[in-house]
């Protein structure tokens, strides 16, 4: 009967211990799990932030080509201007010479 009841004893610790295993194991993948969950998170936000980024970085890129642009128009614009008043002026010229060579006649 000491047999049975070391064996049993034997037996109970070794439960014990394998259950005490199978708890710390599960209660590791649980950790693991969760550090993982939060890598994960981490992640992603680093990932919108970047996007949010490289969007304010072409929002700036965008702006600064439209006022490129602008500035572009405005001096097209200028050039074409004193363009027509030099030939306004020239073909005002042009009459009164022609006005001045009939008048001689």
């Amino acid at each position: 009967e000491d047999n049975i009841s070391e064996i049993d004893l034997i037996r109970k610790e070794a439960t014990e211990k394998i259950c005490q295993k199978r708890d710390e194991k599960v209660k590791a993948q649980e950790e693991a799990r969760h550090r993982l969950n939060i890598d994960v998170q981490q992640a992603r936000q680093l990932q919108i932030k970047e996007r949010m980024e490289r969007t304010e970085k072409e929002k700036q890129d965008l702006a600064a080509e439209a006022a490129f642009q602008e500035e572009r128009l405005k001096a097209q614009e200028e050039l074409e201007r004193k363009s027509l008043d030099e030939f306004k002026r020239q073909t005002i010229s042009n009459m009164e010479e022609n006005k001045a060579l009939i008048e001689q006649r």
